[in-house]
């Protein structure tokens, strides 16, 4: 998994101002028939409500859980989840067995006698929502695994179309995929600089674990990882990022599959300056570290290394300088900035616009 928080190690051009913390739009207010078409609109995908039979755990092993592999730890969760084995109980849902899906067309039985090596099962506690995963090395204890002689229906949704050229098709999204379960991280990153030097971070994350058994909330979780504009509206002059990290388990075919989808986004130029921690941030040149790919400013040709010396006009002989100006850029407005590169001194043409960092 992408390490949390990557918004503390990559400042984007896009200005320094505290303000309060706070969601920036709320899709799940949106009316049903909006939020498809938002989705749509956003990621190029369309959704549709259905369900799928698996094998639910009629009795287990206590040595079972001695396999047991923690999943999905990130920055700020307790140490001990490292240490903790997890019991597998009457109820939960067999998903996967290694890559295969444990779909009732599945003779699970057979199919787990019939391995030869370890087995890698995931389950799905259907109270917490959350997955089991177990790395089980020894096939007897797989023989004393039982399921119940009724499969369990589970609600989930399907991907129903895909537009060519999408967000959606870009992340890998196929028309015919079933999303099961996901784990969504989101949070808002602010950057300012106190005594007009030293740089200052606020931020607040949240992780929700979720069931795809209805269409809307599976938009409403797309929304927040995929849309931009409305997301960053009013943002213009404060640094604000928003990163989102989506782990989603998906049945595609006969197949099992984890896809994981990482964001980051904000309004600026879409280059890093040198800005370090402390009271130098004020001192140091103007000078870039880092051009993003895909933004204005790649596209504009800054190249890492330029010198800043001017933005429309205004000499900025610092970083800080140089963000608080172009903090106050408008958005979409084409602005010279004088640049030195080399021994040569030129003038690039770049606008603030959407930087995302994938």
């Amino acid at each position: 998994m992408k390490k949390w928080l990557l918004m503390a190690m990559a400042v984007v051009l896009t200005g320094c101002g505290l303000m309060p913390i706070r969601s920036r739009v709320d899709y799940e207010s949106l009316r049903s028939d909006k939020k498809t078409e938002f989705l749509k609109e956003t990621t190029g995908l369309t959704l549709e409500k259905t369900e799928l039979e698996f094998y639910a755990v009629a009795a287990a092993p206590m040595e079972f859980k001695q396999y047991y592999q923690p999943q999905n730890l990130t920055q700020g969760d307790n140490i001990n989840l490292l240490f903790k084995k997890e019991d597998l109980l009457p109820g939960d849902i067999l998903l996967r067995v290694n890559d295969l899906a444990a779909m009732n067309n599945v003779n699970i039985a057979s199919h787990l006698d019939s391995l030869e090596d370890k087995a890698m099962l995931t389950f799905l506690n259907p109270k917490n929502k959350e997955l089991k995963v177990y790395e089980v090395l020894d096939k007897g204890i797989l023989s004393q695994l039982t399921f119940s002689s009724e499969t369990k229906k589970v609600a989930v949704v399907r991907v129903k179309t895909v537009v060519p050229g999408s967000q959606g098709d870009a992340k890998g999204f196929k028309e015919g995929d079933y999303l099961i379960q996901g784990l969504l991280f989101n949070g808002q990153f602010y950057q300012y600089f106190a005594f007009s030097s030293i740089p200052t971070y606020r931020a607040s994350a949240y992780k929700e674990t979720l069931i795809f058994d209805d269409v809307e909330k599976a938009a409403v979780v797309l929304l927040k990882v995929f849309e931009d504009k409305q997301s960053l509206l009013g943002t213009e002059k404060i640094t604000l990022m928003i990163e989102s990290q989506l782990t989603l388990s998906i049945v595609r075919g006969d197949q099992f599959m984890f896809s994981y989808i990482h964001r980051i986004r904000g309004l600026g130029v879409g280059v890093k300056f040198y800005c370090p921690a402390g009271f130098s941030c004020g001192k140091v040149l103007p000078r870039i570290m880092t051009v993003y790919q895909n933004s204005d400013g790649a596209r504009a040709g800054f190249q890492e290394e330029d010198l800043i010396l001017e933005i429309d006009g205004t000499p900025v002989k610092t970083s800080v300088e140089a963000i608080e100006k172009i903090r106050s850029l408008p958005l979409g407005k084409e602005i010279n900035f004088k640049v030195t590169r080399g021994l040569k001194i030129i003038i690039i043409k770049a606008a603030k616009g959407l930087v995302v960092i994938e």
